[in-house]
């Protein structure tokens, strides 16, 4: 049965953009309150507000299919935002908060922990093995958690357990996700054939 939400049907692309521009402003505000004013239990509130935002614009795709009854560019634009804040966001959220972390402490004037961490002169230029690595543990924990949602999926419809249009949507998530791992492999896998070099 097909769920009219009209609302939400009319200013749905508003409403994604609105939550984007959410999260955003929630990483800043927690980026500031952590690291500037050095308030780390109100930060949480800045991550909590990303945390749900995330999880309300999951919900806008799952709306977006009961409205429909089909899969859509919109749904699709979600699914690859939701897996990359699933997947390599998380890895990219690590390294903007080291890195927003530093530069605050430089300046206010502190000591940062990247001064006691710099790479010897001899090193500098060899290739960096060790941050090749990283990514392809970073890499395996993707394929991973792509091959249990496959054979989660084979699974449920071996018992028949999932209705034909929805069979249709999480097929077409797997070949969207399919497509992502696929670049994230070739990715991946560069940084050991032409691993980057030490600085």
């Amino acid at each position: 049965m097909i769920v009219q939400v009209d609302v939400i049907n009319e200013y749905r692309w508003f409403l994604l953009i609105g939550m984007e521009v959410t999260f955003w402003l929630s990483l800043m505000g927690f980026f500031i309150t952590r690291y500037w004013f050095q308030l780390k239990k109100i930060s949480r509130v800045s991550f909590a507000i990303f945390i749900g935002n995330e999880v309300a614009i999951f919900t806008l795709g799952v709306l977006d299919y009961i409205n429909t009854g089909k899969v859509t560019n919109y749904q699709v634009i979600i699914l690859i935002l939701l897996i990359y804040a699933l997947t390599s966001g998380k890895k990219d959220f690590r390294k903007l908060d080291a890195f927003i972390e530093r530069k605050i402490k430089q300046w206010r004037g502190e000591k940062t922990e990247a001064l006691t961490s710099i790479t010897p002169p001899e090193e500098i230029g060899k290739p960096d093995m060790d941050y090749a690595k990283r990514e392809v543990k970073t890499w395996l924990k993707h394929v991973i958690l792509f091959l249990i949602a496959q054979i989660i999926f084979l699974f449920l419809t071996y018992l028949q357990a999932i209705p034909s249009q929805a069979n249709q949507v999480i097929s077409g998530i797997l070949d969207v996700w399919t497509v992502i791992l696929v670049i994230d492999t070739v990715i991946s896998l560069s940084y050991l054939v032409f691993p980057r070099k030490k600085k």
